[in-house]
């Protein structure tokens, strides 16, 4: 409806605060094992559909039903919390060249 009203600073907006509930949600469920994943050089993040229900059930609908809506949200959130989490300098360089992202 926003679109319709002509407001272009609200996709923006609705992107930073979804980018932000994600970041939340990762880094106080799955820290650990994003940690983890970069000390191994894993690339792959299982994310239990549940988790995120259980902490915010329209986040998880959005990316059942409107993935196209949710999913950069979800990937800018990813990143985010992977940047707090390396300590490694050279790492470091990945993230920011984004050669370290989600699949």
């Amino acid at each position: 409806m926003a679109l319709l009203d002509n407001d272009p600073h609200l996709p923006d907006e609705l992107l930073r605060t979804r980018t932000r509930i994600f970041s939340e949600f990762l880094e106080s469920s799955y820290r650990e094992d994003i940690a983890r994943l970069i000390r191994t050089d894993t690339t792959r993040l299982i994310v239990n559909i549940d988790d995120l229900r259980d902490y915010q059930r329209e986040f998880a609908d959005g990316l059942l039903k409107q993935p196209i809506e949710y999913l950069p949200a979800f990937d800018e959130a990813l990143t985010q919390v992977i940047k707090l989490v390396v300590s490694d300098p050279e790492k470091q360089k990945d993230v920011d060249k984004g050669t370290i992202k989600s699949d």
